[in-house]
């Protein structure tokens, strides 16, 4: 992807569970572009498991549970900082991004589909390149579990 595009984000990197290697990005963007949606959504459906609203450091955000993907740490350049702190989301943000992006996760497993990114091909090609790195020190095998995953220590991410 063109830096430049990459640079106008943020991303929070959340860690899985089951796997260490691979985590997902969530895209972080400012509130006002994304509210009036989220209220149609919660209008219509009321909740919106899609379009989280919280505060990221001490602004306002939108996290787009919709345009997660897979991702190495082979792709991450720096931690987005404050004052040198990693930024960190205010921890019912945190619970409930988590909480949104196992139940999009849970649907996407049934067949429901509510990512942009084809994460379960994504991920699974992850999985094998790792596997095949691992193949040949007799390591265990990377988990091809994309449940569960929680707030990772490296809190956001800017690329």
């Amino acid at each position: 992807m063109n830096r430049s595009l990459m640079n106008k984000y943020s991303y929070h990197l959340l860690q899985s569970n089951k796997n260490e290697y691979i985590g997902i990005f969530l895209k972080i963007i400012t509130i006002r572009k994304y509210k009036a949606l989220h209220d149609k959504m919660v209008a219509k459906f009321h909740r919106c498991t899609k379009i989280v609203l919280g505060k990221c450091g001490s602004k306002d955000a939108a996290f787009l549970i919709q345009n997660a993907f897979p991702i190495t740490e082979d792709y991450l350049d720096h931690i987005h900082t404050l004052q040198g702190n990693p930024l960190t989301l205010h921890a019912t943000t945190a619970k409930t991004v988590v909480d949104c992006l196992n139940n999009n996760l849970m649907l996407n497993k049934r067949g429901v589909k509510l990512f942009f990114a084809d994460i379960d091909r994504l991920f699974q090609l992850m999985v094998n390149h790792f596997n095949a790195q691992n193949a040949d020190d007799n390591s265990s095998n990377v988990s091809d579990s994309t449940d569960q995953t929680t707030t990772s220590p490296k809190a956001d991410e800017k690329r």
